[in-house]
Formats: structure tokens, C-alpha cells, sequence
């Protein structure tokens, strides 16, 4: 496959490949498009900030939060 982000076959292909639902998933992306498809997808996406200064804590934040909302054990 020659697909790139944000062509949504790419996604498909992985989601596929992996055998794993969208809504078991997290994107973490600095390109807003790409959070846009993975979302289009069901896929929980989280937009990072290109600015390169992370929010670790903010991330992980709304990480345990889709797992809590989603009823998820992280391990």
C-alpha cells in the first residue's frame, strides 16, 4: 500500500492489519488534518501543538479520561 496521513485508507489499512475497532484507538498528531480523519473514523484523536512543548500531563489527562469515559484499563 502507498498511502500517506491523512488519506483515510491508511487508517483503514492499520485498523485492518491490526484487527482493532476505531474506538479502541488514540491518535496523538501535530497536524490537525490528520486528527480530523482519524476522528471522521472514530478514532479518539488528540492534537498536539507543533510548537514542539508538549503538555505531558495534559496528554495523559485526556488519555485516562477517554479510558475512563470508554471504560478502559491502560496498561
Amino acid at each position: 500500500h502507498n498511502c500517506l496521513k491523512p488519506n483515510a485508507e491508511l487508517y483503514q489499512i492499520l485498523l485492518n492489519t491490526f484487527h482493532v475497532s476505531p474506538s479502541d484507538c488514540i491518535m496523538l498528531d501535530d497536524r490537525i488534518e490528520n486528527i480530523m480523519t482519524a476522528r471522521s473514523l472514530n478514532i479518539h484523536g488528540i492534537h498536539c501543538t507543533p510548537s514542539g512543548n508538549y503538555d505531558c500531563n495534559a496528554i495523559e489527562k485526556e488519555i485516562c479520561a477517554w479510558a475512563k469515559y470508554t471504560q478502559r484499563t491502560l496498561n
